[in-house]
């Protein structure tokens, strides 16, 4: 469908669609309901979203984010967690060889 085509459908000027699709201008949601509907897809399908695509129902929603969680944030928190337990063993030891310095020192942390 032509620029022309699409803003005569959606009752906007062309000046207006071509600034919509470079990025220029962001269309209202009334705008974007008559995008869609012109082009015969969803007003979620506008958007370049890739593989983050949004579910369509609070479940999917829960379960995406269970996922990201699991397989991109566990292991990052995991990883910074073992690293704060290194560092915090070495500072140990190297208090260890010295006399106490009267400062309360954090505990070891776990990862959940």
């Amino acid at each position: 469908m032509s620029q022309k085509t699409l803003a005569a459908a959606c009752g906007v000027s062309l000046n207006t669609i071509g600034s919509i699709e470079r990025g220029l201008r962001f269309p209202s949601p009334e705008v974007l309901e008559l995008l869609a509907r012109a082009l015969e897809v969803e007003v979620r399908d506008l958007f370049d979203i890739g593989e983050h695509a949004a579910p369509a129902t609070l479940e999917g929603a829960a379960r995406e984010l269970g996922r990201v969680i699991e397989s991109e944030l566990l292991p990052q928190i995991q990883s910074l967690t073992a690293l704060a337990n290194r560092l915090l063993l070495q500072a140990e030891s190297q208090r260890a060889d010295k006399p106490g310095d009267g400062i309360p020192h954090p505990p070891i942390v776990s990862a959940a």
